[in-house]
């Protein structure tokens, strides 16, 4: 009975099968034997022909010189007839020299060990994976050892196929070995795409096998050029950043010192807003030091976005090839790798802190880490960098420095003065905008240069240039002209606790109580007393929907606090310092522990209000220094405010009458404030009103909260 249905019948029959249509001439040996020892020695023969003596893949069986067996009725031979001439044939190949290898194949893997560092054993490993990734027809046949192999089932069959001790293939493979921690060959424990041998190995791209095969380069860095590539020097110079001379300078020289010595573990890390010349720096601190520079790509080999798994290969790629140049490496965008916070449809990107450690204390070659968001990087990871750089807006007189240099006497010098009046015209967007202005009419190009940087700068949402204006000084005192600490009802003498903290300027207050009882314009007097800015956050400032989000908030609060030196104070902190043991979510509780985290490391004065302090997590109460209720006014408190309010508005204030009449409960200088806002447009024109509109506001109040009804008795 002649076999007539297999489903991989090839074109070619036995008389004009040519094996070289399916795997180079030179590599036909090495293919077959490692064929043979699939089917034969790790069991993959009876996925090959079955019981009824059907071959799988009629392709495979004419490859191994089986094509009168796939003409014959498979009823005229038996399985172990096959068995024993592909024994007979394996034998043969054992038995020979070395199989040959395509030449230009040998010399890029030769080149490849003499950079990295393979012995033989990895060469084998990397040899099989390439061919394995390469010829269907071979994969065809690993495919023969089945699916869902654990490590060590992989590892036994290479071990087999490529007649190798198995330990020395397991040490081959391990997470620190030479071979797996360049990311040559990724060994993957599980693929939910495939599970099969071929599926466990992962190679840096088709364009490094590809360059493998074939190329006749010498250069070994090429085989890798869509994940790392070189980049040109810039055009500006050490001079153009004497406004950081300091750190520019010692990051020079540092980097001189590890490039001559081949210090590993040098890393440092540049951070700023977008356009600062982060990226410029680098290429500048490389030109001084003539060193080469690479970076790691953020495209992939189709040109689209490359995720954080194809950079990290990148990264290993590049570290292991290049050491042994005189190069310093280059990672834009590095809050990908590092990123400290997980947005709500994202994975966590930082699941291995260990190994990002481990990475920065390793790394061979100089490595220059670019971020613009400092606050998305855990500071665990900061501390791991030698250096760290914040790139700042430069000053007027660079920035006009900066544009003649680019403008290259192209610009007028009114539009460059204009142009230099805004921060954020950075060297990047003026030398995009004269790129495309070029194509304008000459005698539009400065104009065209103004409104093209204009509009870039609107688009990135910064003050555009038609609208620059000065910004307005805040007032320096915020507080009202009638407010007295001695008018607020804490029994504590709140003037003596300023001039306290005025000696140390180091504390942490909780102010409670019911709202309008003056909390916060009390922090406002510490820090007029202490003669410091205040920077106040609401509970609406620090929320974010975003997972992490909130914590970010509260870290850059407090930040922002020590940078300007200035009293911190935080309304409503109940709504993200809520007690621990009542939350019902994971975000919660980290909301918590960050708020803790910051207080417990901020120098400077820092006030929590709150109206709800039994909703404040125990923890937190236990590190606040002082803990101060802020109560309604007293009679005489209220008198006295009221007497304050009626100078401010010129009342006849001899009516002492109707002030020492004063008999107040439930009032607050909050209460006072309202009734002077309404003032502005409702004017208020006697004592008597005053207090009429003051009783109206403790009414709403009062009828709000369904209590009693408590006012005034004049």
């Amino acid at each position: 009975m002649r076999r007539r249905h297999n489903r991989h019948k090839p074109n070619n029959s036995i008389f004009n099968f040519d094996k070289t249509l399916y795997i180079e001439k030179e590599l036909i040996d090495t293919v077959t034997l490692w064929m043979l020892r699939i089917l034969l020695r790790a069991g993959g023969f009876k996925e090959f022909i079955d019981k009824n003596n059907y071959f799988d893949n009629d392709s495979v069986a004419y490859f191994l010189d089986l094509g009168s067996y796939v003409e014959k009725d498979t009823d005229s031979f038996t399985r172990q007839e096959v068995f024993n001439s592909l024994n007979e044939k394996l034998q043969k190949l054992e038995q020979q020299k070395k199989p040959s290898i395509l030449p230009s194949f040998q010399t890029n893997l030769q080149n490849l060990s003499n950079l990295v560092g393979l012995d033989d054993t990895d060469l084998e490993i990397l040899k099989f994976a390439v061919m394995g990734k390469s010829y269907k027809l071979f994969d065809t046949v690993i495919d023969y050892l089945g699916d869902d192999l654990t490590s060590k089932q992989a590892k036994d069959a290479l071990a087999l196929i490529l007649d190798i001790d198995y330990h020395k293939i397991n040490n081959a493979l391990l997470p620190n070995a030479t071979l797996v921690s360049s990311s040559l060959v990724t060994f993957q424990s599980n693929n939910w795409l495939r599970s099969d041998l071929s599926g466990k190995f992962e190679l840096p791209s088709d364009t490094f096998i590809e360059f493998l095969f074939y190329s006749q380069e010498s250069d070994i860095t090429l085989a890798l050029k869509d994940s790392i590539h070189k980049v040109s020097y810039g055009a500006l110079s050490m001079k153009d950043y004497d406004y950081i001379k300091k750190d520019v300078t010692l990051l020079k020289q540092y980097l001189k010192k590890a490039l001559k010595d081949k210090l590993k573990g040098v890393n440092v890390l540049l951070y700023g807003i977008p356009g600062t010349g982060k990226t410029e720096l680098t290429k500048t601190i490389a030109k001084e030091l003539k060193s080469e520079l690479y970076e790691v790509s953020y495209i992939d080999e189709d040109d689209d976005a490359a995720n954080l798994r194809e950079r990290t290969k990148a990264y290993k790629n590049a570290q292991a090839l290049l050491k042994n140049k005189n190069v310093i490496l280059m990672y834009d965008e590095a809050e990908d790798i590092f990123d400290n916070y997980q947005s709500f449809f994202s994975y966590k990107k930082q699941d291995n802190k260990a190994w990002i450690n481990h990475m920065l204390e390793t790394n061979p070659i100089p490595t220059l880490w670019i971020t613009n968001d400092i606050d998305s990087v855990d500071p665990a990871i900061v501390r791991r960098f030698d250096m760290t750089l914040e790139m700042k807006v430069p000053n007027k007189k660079k920035r006009i420095e900066i544009i003649l240099h680019y403008a290259n006497g192209m610009i007028d010098k009114k539009i460059i003065k204009k142009l230099a009046k805004n921060p954020y015209v950075s060297p990047a967007v003026i030398e995009r905008a004269i790129k495309v202005a070029k194509y304008d009419k000459p005698e539009m190009f400065s104009k065209t240069v103004y409104r093209l940087i204009d509009k870039t700068l609107k688009a990135q949402r910064y003050t555009g240039l038609k609208k620059l204006k000065s910004p307005k000084k805040k007032p320096k005192d915020r507080l009202p002209n009638t407010y007295d600490p001695t008018i607020i009802n804490v029994d504590t003498n709140l003037k003596r606790l300023a001039q306290g903290i005025s000696k140390d300027e180091n504390a942490r207050l909780c102010f409670y109580g019911i709202p309008g009882t003056g909390k916060s314009a009390y922090g406002q007097y510490i820090a007029k007393k202490l003669g410091r800015k205040v920077i106040v956050k609401k509970g609406s400032d620090l929320l974010s929907m975003w997972v992490g989000g909130t914590e970010k908030n509260i870290a850059k609060a407090f930040d922002e606090a020590k940078k300007k030196k200035a009293v911190l104070i935080f309304d409503e902190v109940d709504s993200f310092l809520r007690d621990r043991t009542q939350t019902n979510a994971n975000w919660e509780v980290t909301q918590v522990n960050e708020m803790l985290t910051q207080m417990e490391s901020f120098e400077g004065v820092f006030i929590a209000t709150t109206n709800l302090l039994d909703n404040l997590d125990k923890a937190s109460l236990r590190r606040f220094d002082m803990k101060l209720e802020f109560k309604a006014l007293q009679p005489q408190q209220a008198q006295k405010l009221l007497l304050s309010y009626a100078k401010v508005l010129d009342f006849d204030t001899k009516k002492t009458d109707i002030i020492k009449s004063f008999d107040v409960t439930n009032l607050t200088p909050g209460d006072f404030a309202t009734v002077m806002r309404q003032h502005k447009f409702n004017p208020i024109d006697t004592l008597e009103e005053f207090v009429k509109r003051l009783k109206e506001e403790i009414k709403v109040k009062t009828d709000k909260n369904h209590t009693k009804k408590m006012g005034f008795l004049v």
